[in-house]
């Protein structure tokens, strides 16, 4: 028996032929890993994603860099590390007055005041505020050892003078000097913690910041910095405490 097949069923066998061929290529494209462009659009060129910039602002900028980024802050080094003016005031030691009473007058005061018998005699004619300008005086003229020398006899012999505040600080920017750190710490600690109404309190602050610098403690100089900046905004010294 022939079986013939009619136009209308040989058209409905190549439709599904060309389906079916159609479906195999596809198949084969998505194991091979290729697509037209036109279908997937894998061929277009894609943008990197933009992440919008943050900007940390305010005093919590510097813990957040020391903690996560681990970053030290930048060493104060001499040239930044300032003093007050006074450092740079001319002192005439002949012309220290206490009570009406006038220190001999000497050609060199340096002298008078580094003899131990001279410098004996020359005390009994001079305060505290003579004393604290001895002490300075020295420090002008690189003598650090004999400004410590006089800033603890002003310690010792006038523990009520208004100028023991000011003579812990210099007696511990000598050290400073000398760098023995250790000891100027002490110093600026003594002015920081018990002399408040210290006028040179913020002086203070950023010279013992910058002793932890020095000793690579970079952690015990942020709050002394912040401080620094907080009670003291309009110090000249100020800038100095953003980092």
């Amino acid at each position: 028996m022939v079986v013939r097949s009619s136009p209308a069923t040989a058209l409905l066998v190549g439709h599904h032929a060309a389906v079916f061929a159609t479906l195999m290529i596809l198949l084969c494209a998505a194991l091979v890993g290729w697509l037209p462009d036109t279908w997937g659009g894998e061929g277009e060129e894609k943008q990197p994603l933009k992440l919008p910039e943050v900007v940390i602002l305010g005093p919590d900028v510097s813990i957040l860099k020391e903690a996560k980024e681990r970053l030290v802050p930048q060493e104060l080094t001499q040239t930044l590390k300032e003093v007050p003016g006074e450092a740079r005031e001319k002192i005439d030691l002949s012309t220290l007055e206490q009570g009406g009473k006038t220190a001999p007058t000497v050609s060199s005061p340096g002298c008078l005041f580094g003899n131990p018998v001279t410098g004996s005699l020359a005390r009994a004619f001079i305060g505290d505020e003579a004393q604290y300008k001895v002490g300075l005086y020295r420090y002008q003229t690189g003598d650090y050892a004999g400004a410590i020398e006089a800033f603890s006899r002003l310690q010792q012999e006038y523990p009520q003078s208004a100028f023991r505040g000011s003579a812990y600080y210099w007696a511990g920017e000598s050290y400073y000097q000398l760098a023995q750190f250790d000891k100027a710490l002490t110093a600026y600690q003594q002015v920081i913690q018990h002399f408040p109404g210290e006028r040179l309190r913020d002086y203070a602050l950023l010279s013992a910041a910058a002793v932890h610098l020095r000793t690579q403690q970079p952690a015990q100089a942020i709050p002394l910095l912040r401080e620094l900046v907080s009670k003291y905004p309009s110090s000249p010294i100020a800038g100095q405490g953003r980092y």
